[in-house]
């Protein structure tokens, strides 16, 4: 679209900023990749139904987020890892221009769909750590669930072409998972042993096949989890000012209940939301959203 390309045809000609990536990130790259592709066809279902658990994560993470983006008429919002850009009629009806990223062409296709009707808006199949983007170009971006899928090694660089795209006073909203979080301790450590102690049982008793441990992971994809201070530590380091933090949706249902007795689950999820705003059950959140200005 012509009102973006001021924005991409400063940096072309430019040398790639990202250091380079060591062949186990583009195995990861090419995983994730994968799985988003796959993934596409639920997208609708897991960002809009509000009537599951999954759903309400994404309403409450948005409603923070959307609080926290102060875009502005005319502001240039860059959302990394957009998936099916559930953020871009929001961030339109501001005025602002929106353009997103993602490794997944189909999670692009998908959202070019979705949102043809969108004049302000683009989408684009993009590293996140090679932006196409010019230096201070962006009055805000938006990097919600992404680096969960970075390597540890290689998120400073990310995080660099992110500072390096925003403008001097520019807003940055993350969003991560809740290493503290107790729903996510029970499927990163729990939910594998109870899942390999069951099936093998089952195999004993009942003829069924024997699985290996590596087979039963709680997740179709490894994640990371992360802790609020840490980031905050490492977002100022990148010369990124936190200004605002906030844990979002609570489950008290451990996996694989709140997926099969989902009603319930999100009845209780709503009714005790409310127990994040105490500053000793905040960590029972299962995520939390991360404002900061670029100095």
């Amino acid at each position: 679209m012509d009102q973006f390309s001021k924005l991409r045809s400063s940096s072309q000609g430019q040398p790639a900023h990202h250091p380079g990536k060591p062949a186990s990130n583009q195995w990861n790259e090419e995983r994730v990749t994968r799985h988003f592709d796959h993934a596409t066809d639920r997208s609708e279902d897991v960002y809009l139904r509000q009537e599951t658990p999954g759903g309400f994560f994404y309403r409450r993470r948005q409603a923070i987020v959307m609080r926290c983006l102060h875009s502005r008429q005319g502001d240039v919002v860059a959302d990394l890892g957009c998936g099916p850009g559930a953020y871009a009629v929001k961030v339109a009806e501001r005025g602002s221009k929106y353009i997103g990223f993602d490794l997944s062409p189909r999670m692009i296709a998908h959202a070019r769909r979705r949102h043809a009707h969108l004049t302000d808006a683009e989408f684009m199949v993009g590293d996140v750590g090679n932006l196409p983007l010019a230096s201070n170009s962006v009055d805000a971006l938006l990097c919600l669930g992404m680096l969960e899928y970075v390597p540890k090694d290689d998120e400073v660089a990310y995080l660099a072409e992110m500072a390096r795209v925003l403008k001097p006073g520019g807003r940055a909203v993350f969003s991560f998972l809740n290493a503290a979080s107790p729903y996510w301790i029970w499927v990163e450590r729990c939910y594998p042993l109870a899942k390999f102690v069951v099936r093998n049982s089952r195999a004993v008793f009942g003829g069924a096949k024997h699985v290996r441990f590596d087979e039963c992971a709680g997740e179709a994809l490894p994640t990371r989890r992360f802790r609020l201070r840490e980031r905050c530590a490492l977002l100022g380091s990148m010369g990124l000012e936190v200004t605002e933090e906030s844990y979002f949706s609570i489950n008290v249902l451990p996996m694989p209940l709140d997926q099969r007795l989902s009603g319930l689950s999100l009845r209780l999820n709503r009714k005790l939301e409310p127990l994040l705003e105490w500053p000793f059950l905040e960590r029972l959140g299962m995520g939390f959203v991360i404002s900061a200005r670029k100095a």
